[in-house]
């Protein structure tokens, strides 16, 4: 075989192996993912400078570049202090094909349509549709979120317990980086297309049972109030552990520096 083509059938051969694994869900195929990645840049850097020294040189560029370029987008993050939710329409299908597909199945297994909330703010949108399965006394909420051109959603499974209480299972495909309070238990699972409703739904009924709570009803009314109180409580919480300061705006919070290498820490354990 011609040396010169090898480290190339390599590279082809790294980059179809990073491909099929983008649709196995399991923390094995996750890192076998980023190592296969890896190996990519590596084998171009080896084929481009002939040798092993710049194989590792494209490596830690990159990685480089990956730190460089997250704790800039870090820094840049915003967020109102008090967000607002109102009543709004759904997106329609071209923004958001899934919804009805994921709604509809939702409703198969038990739940409930509740209602729909919305929040627009500069280049930043979310939608979110409430569910509740009264049997079961779990919450469901679709969230579909837009910033610029980039958009993306998932399914969050909530159930409240008699003590205050919240254990939640979401298959969010974006890192969370901010310290959970206390009283919030958090289960994350496969990305939307890797895991199905009927699964991540399984997956919450074992994830509560293993805490041996009592479950508290889910409320029918005062949605939009529960949801702000969560998120206010959640944001007053970084604020207090020092992860998230005051922005030069009012009412605006943002990373601080201890935050940011926090978020760094929970994007490479993850």
């Amino acid at each position: 075989m011609n040396e010169t083509l090898a480290p190339w059938l390599i590279v082809v051969a790294l980059f179809l192996l990073h491909l099929g694994l983008r649709g196995i869900w399991h923390p094995w195929a996750q890192q076998a993912r980023t190592l296969s990645f890896m190996g990519m840049i590596f084998a171009v850097g080896y084929a481009v400078g002939g040798s092993t020294y710049w194989g590792t040189v494209f490596v830690v560029s990159w990685f480089a570049w990956l730190i460089g370029r997250y704790i800039r987008m870090v820094r840049q993050w915003r967020a109102t202090a008090d967000t607002d939710l109102q009543p709004c329409r759904a997106p329609n299908s071209y923004r958001f094909p899934m919804l009805g597909e994921v709604s509809e199945t939702l409703e198969e297994l038990g739940f409930e349509e509740l209602e729909d909330f919305g929040s627009e703010e500069g280049e930043e949108s979310a939608f979110l549709r409430r569910f509740r399965h009264a049997t079961e006394r779990t919450q469901a909420v679709i969230v579909f979120q837009e910033v610029g051109e980039m958009a993306f959603f998932y399914l969050s499974l909530t159930t409240f317990t008699t003590s205050g209480e919240e254990w939640t299972t979401w298959n969010n495909p974006v890192i969370d980086a901010l310290v959970l309070p206390p009283e919030v238990h958090l289960q994350p699972v496969g990305g939307v297309a890797d895991e199905s409703v009927e699964q991540m739904l399984e997956a919450h009924r074992a994830f509560f049972a293993a805490g041996g709570r009592e479950a508290a009803e889910v409320p029918v009314e005062c949605g939009r109030e529960l949801l702000l109180k969560r998120m206010r409580r959640h944001i007053d919480y970084n604020v207090e552990r020092g992860i998230l300061c005051p922005a030069e705006q009012e009412g605006v919070v943002r990373y601080s520096w201890r935050g940011v290498w926090f978020a760094l820490r929970n994007a490479w354990r993850r």
